[in-house]
């Protein structure tokens, strides 16, 4: 029995080492780095699923039947994984004969009426170890571009949706909070990511020099003059070496320094301007009121290959508003931006104000603004740059100047200008 098991063990060894042994890890030509195919993933879970089958027959079965489903299964396995790889190597050599071709300026059939084209993509589908007998042969691969071009493009604009959703989750981070609450959200997310960034600098170690005379007299005990003559200038090229590498160590390390320092003041700075933000004066007002107070210019529309449409415009106070007993305020909170088609409503886009509000023209505040991941951006709002965006919505073909805007009041409100004291 035991020599049974031993023998069961061994054949399963084997199976496994020839499908997925080391090298089905294949280097690239295009690249210079390691990647493994999908199909040894799959080998992996048909080798999964074998050797439970087979355990499972061992067991409950006998072990006469388990070595009869070795025997049988194994050169099945063997035989698939050949033929698995064979496809996927003519398929990583018809990729390169794409990306070669569209390098040259070969993109469809058209282009093969060229017969210095012609002759290039002929060369290029040898190089690339593909048979080509008749010209038929090459027009055939050449039909195969469209649809390698449209999985590129697809998976392009799978990238580029994804990068707008983030970007979309970023400018209505703050969407929902309404009055004081919104600015003080954003200050204490600006405080954790400054500390954040204080806190998570690293420091590149430093390497100790050799002593040079120490190893020349080892060297010279052991072999004479000339090996510690050599051993004295090896050392002193290590040293050097390691002399530049810790001038650059040192000064990366107080380049960290300094910025996790700043960065820890700028976390302390905002710990006071919450203070002063935690007792001032909010005030809520008819939306239409406090929208009349907003001027906008300099609108702008983008409309992406996904559709999605993106607004920007510069919005300022003509005047500052008036609170309570003649207490200067700003106007905060959100703008809707509407968008039409040929006069058709097709969505919105929410434009949030930043830390500071909407301002007077002539006031230019520098605001770090908070993202969704936890870092900041520098904005430099001159009045307030408000960018807002409507996901998916735009219609295919169309250009930015197919769409038009309307502003309206989104949730407004007033709130006391930035007191005095207050470092922007």
């Amino acid at each position: 029995m035991m020599i049974t098991i031993i023998i069961y063990f061994l054949i399963l060894f084997v199976i496994f080492f020839l499908l997925i042994k080391p090298g089905r890890l294949k280097k690239s030509k295009k690249a210079n780095a390691y990647s493994a195919s999908v199909g040894n993933i799959n080998n992996g879970i048909l080798i999964t699923i074998a050797l439970m089958i087979g355990m499972a027959i061992f067991y409950f079965i006998s072990s006469s039947a388990c070595i009869l489903f070795i025997i049988i299964t194994g050169p099945a396995l063997f035989l698939y994984s050949l033929k698995s790889e064979k496809k996927q190597k003519s398929e990583r050599d018809f990729n390169n004969f794409y990306k070669d071709c569209t390098a040259q300026g070969i993109h469809s059939v058209s282009d093969l009426k060229s017969e210095a084209k012609k002759q290039r993509a002929l060369l290029i589908a040898k190089s690339n170890n593909l048979s080509v007998n008749s010209d038929e042969d090459l027009i055939n691969y050449i039909k195969r571009f469209d649809k390698l071009r449209d999985k590129e493009s697809s998976t392009r604009l799978e990238v580029l949706s994804n990068d707008e959703q983030k970007e979309y989750d970023e400018l209505t981070l703050y969407a929902s909070l309404h009055g004081i609450d919104k600015p003080l959200a954003m200050i204490d997310d600006l405080i954790k990511g400054f500390t954040a960034e204080a806190n998570g600098t690293s420091y590149m170690q430093k390497k100790r020099s050799s002593d040079g005379a120490l190893l020349a007299g080892m060297a010279s005990g052991i072999g004479g003059s000339i090996p510690a003559l050599m051993s004295l200038s090896e050392t002193a090229k290590r040293n050097e070496a390691i002399s530049q590498y810790n001038n650059i160590a040192g000064e990366i390390n107080r380049v960290r320094a300094r910025y996790a320092l700043d960065c820890q003041c700028k976390a302390d700075e905002y710990r006071a301007i919450r203070k002063k933000f935690e007792i001032m004066l909010t005030k809520e007002l008819p939306v239409e009121e406090i929208f009349n107070y907003l001027q906008f210019k300099n609108t702008a529309v983008k409309v992406s290959e996904t559709g999605t449409i993106t607004v920007d415009v510069e919005v300022s106070l003509k005047k500052y508003i008036s609170i309570f007993d003649n207490v200067n305020a700003v106007a905060d909170g959100s703008v809707i931006a509407e968008i039409y088609n040929k006069g058709k409503k097709i969505g919105d886009a929410v434009l949030i104000f930043d830390l500071y509000g909407c301002q007077p023209e002539n006031i230019n505040i520098p605001v770090n603004r908070p993202l969704s991941d936890g870092k900041f951006v520098d904005h430099f709002p001159h009045g307030a740059h408000l960018r807002g965006m409507c996901l998916f919505v735009g219609i295919l073909g169309t250009t930015a100047d197919d769409y038009t805007v309307k502003f309206i009041p989104g949730d407004l409100w007033a709130i006391e200008k930035p007191l005095s004291g207050v470092n922007y």
